[in-house]
């Protein structure tokens, strides 16, 4: 499996100018074909953006722009892109990410995950919580995806362990996708190595990044990138790049 991670500086309420990050991105490490492409937490919008209702896309529609974007990325690289955005569903606002495959005849999900710790709680953003873990096949690899928050919760990855034992006997894989400040950046290490070991699985973690932040900014938006991917033994054996717009691209 070849993966690449699109650590990239997303601009808040900006969804358009995010796409066009993504494409500039990928134009200048071009993903091999029928690789898996992460894109972080709520890429398209920012974590959060001033109106997160206004931002938000059914993400079963089709003509959705976050869904058309992430499936032309799709057909134009060949690759399985796995990201999302801000949901709307029934009961209220969700943290989503889904997975995307070339040449999707309805570009549809062809899986996808609700996160299931909102760090916030419902009053003050609208967010609900996931109910399951989601597992997808890829090639000879069994992935989970998971999203930022959820990370601090041992008992999700134990979860979603068993689920991989009930598949078939392929590769096993968990992502993360975060917008984790710089601030909080010892806890994104350690956590994503220690998940990596108590589950024996590989761990492919993509986070927002500041290029040359300022003082002057806030603290919990200053995000430091160190994108990494981990081996079941806990060792990094990709990434951390701090403070860079850049794509690392790995093989496991």
């Amino acid at each position: 499996m070849r993966i690449y991670l699109v650590q990239m500086a997303v601009v808040k309420n900006q969804k358009f100018q995010n796409f066009e990050k993504v494409r500039n991105l990928l134009k200048k490490t071009p993903p091999k074909k029928d690789s898996l492409v992460i894109l972080p937490e709520m890429f398209a919008t920012g974590y959060l953006p001033s109106h997160c209702a206004q931002e938000a896309e059914n993400f079963s529609n089709s003509q959705e722009p976050t869904v058309l974007f992430l499936q032309e990325i799709s057909n134009q690289t060949q690759c399985h892109v796995l990201g999302g955005g801000i949901g709307k569903t029934d009961d209220g606002l969700v943290n989503h990410t889904g997975l995307y495959s070339p040449h999707s005849q309805t570009g549809t999900e062809a899986a996808g995950y609700n996160k299931i710790h909102p760090f916030f709680p419902e009053q003050e953003y609208g967010f609900i919580a996931g109910q399951n873990p989601t597992v997808f096949q890829l090639n000879h690899w069994n992935i989970a995806p998971t999203i930022c928050y959820d990370l601090r919760f041992p008992e999700l990855y134990k979860q979603i362990s068993k689920l991989f034992y009930t598949k078939s006997n392929k590769q096993k894989l968990v992502t993360v996708q975060a917008a984790w400040p710089a601030i909080r950046n010892e806890d994104f290490e350690t956590l994503l190595i220690q998940r990596a070991r108590e589950n024996n699985t590989f761990i492919a973690a993509v986070n927002y990044t500041t290029p040359q932040p300022s003082n002057k900014e806030n603290p919990e938006e200053i995000y430091m990138g160190n994108s990494m991917i981990v081996s079941p033994e806990g060792n990094v054996v990709a990434g951390q790049k701090k403070y860079e717009e850049i794509v690392i691209e790995a093989e496991i």
